[in-house]
């Protein structure tokens, strides 16, 4: 298991707890974006069997993944969960100089970490991605961010294409 963490550690305040039913809105989108992506029915099938949990997971870990399982910290790691309502839209956040997605403090999602990021991060690790320096696969998330998959596998040009026009504000599962 490769945890996931936040990257500024733990938060000196304490969030509430997120319900099952708030994760699993977040996890049927994850599990569109990824089955937009291209994946093969083999893969489809792998990342709709794993069985997601909600558990005070330790220190600043914000999920970790075995094959089959996902556990997700209850309350981000005293961060808080930004639940969004509307995952196929990312008007809470801006581009950054870096290109990243990030959201200011007029959004409903400052200081708080991204489920939808996190989530689709260790479906990830279910499809044997790794951690790599920094992106959805990155070993840490910081609050206020969005992460979206770029993968650098010359197979997966098509699941990086898909992602990049996300964030170049194109949605496919939108049109």
């Amino acid at each position: 298991m490769f945890p996931l963490v936040a990257a500024e550690g733990v938060s000196s305040t304490v969030a509430p707890s997120i319900t099952q039913a708030d994760l699993d809105s977040v996890l049927d989108a994850a599990l569109s974006y990824w089955a937009a992506s291209g994946l093969t029915e083999d893969q489809l099938s792998l990342i709709e069997s794993v069985n997601f949990a909600l558990t005070d997971l330790p220190d600043a870990t914000l999920g970790a993944a075995t094959s089959t399982r996902v556990l997700i910290d209850i309350n981000a790691a005293g961060y808080g969960w930004f639940v969004d309502d509307t995952p196929f839209d990312s008007s809470e956040y801006s581009l950054d100089a870096n290109g990243n997605l990030v959201a200011d403090e007029s959004s409903t999602a400052f200081g708080r970490m991204n489920l939808l990021s996190v989530v689709m991060h260790e479906l990830g690790h279910t499809l044997g991605y790794d951690h790599d320096e920094d992106g959805l696969m990155g070993d840490s998330l910081n609050d206020s961010q969005r992460l979206l998959p770029v993968i650098d596998d010359a197979e997966a040009s098509s699941i990086d294409d898909f992602f990049s026009s996300l964030v170049d504000g194109e949605n496919p599962l939108l049109d």
